[in-house]
C-alpha cells in the first residue's frame, strides 16, 4: 500500500497525466476531374505533425473506381505535462497526386475531413518531393 501510495504521491507532484489523443482523425475524400468524374487510382496521403517533438507520419490510400480514399483513426494514450512545450499537439495536411493533374495540398481541420476534390489538369508534383510537408 505504501508503494502505491508512494507511486500515487511522485505522480500528482510531477502533473504528469495520460491523455487520448486523436493521431489521425477518421476522413473521406472523393477525387473527381473537372468534368466531376471520380478519379481512381489516386495518391491521397494524410500527414499528421505532431509539437513539440516533431514526429510526422504519413498514410497513404489509393482512391477506388468511385474516386474515394478512407482513413480511419488512430488513438493513443501520451504522458501531458500542463507545461509549455509538455503537450502533445497535432495537426493534419493533405496531399493528393496523379500523375497528368495539379497535385492538390490542404491544411485539415474538423471541417473538412470529408471534401471532395476537384483536380485540375497540369503538372504533378510528388507529395514526397513538396516543401509543404517538411
Amino acid at each position: 500500500m505504501k508503494k502505491i501510495m508512494s507511486i500515487l504521491i511522485c505522480v500528482f507532484l510531477s502533473a504528469c497525466f495520460p491523455a487520448y489523443k486523436t493521431v489521425q482523425p477518421e476522413s473521406s475524400f472523393i477525387v473527381v476531374d473537372n468534368k466531376q468524374k471520380p478519379i481512381a487510382g489516386v495518391q491521397v496521403t494524410l500527414v499528421t505533425e505532431m509539437s513539440p517533438s516533431g514526429k510526422v507520419m504519413r498514410n497513404s490510400k489509393l482512391t477506388d473506381a468511385s474516386g474515394k480514399a478512407q482513413f480511419e483513426s488512430l488513438h493513443r494514450f501520451h504522458w501531458q505535462v500542463p507545461v509549455m512545450h509538455g503537450m502533445a499537439l497535432y495537426w493534419w495536411s493533405l496531399c493528393v497526386y496523379k500523375e497528368g493533374y495539379e497535385t492538390y495540398f490542404s491544411n485539415l481541420n474538423n471541417d473538412n475531413l470529408n471534401q471532395i476534390i476537384i483536380l485540375q489538369s497540369g503538372k504533378a508534383d510528388s507529395c514526397r518531393e513538396s516543401s509543404f510537408l517538411y
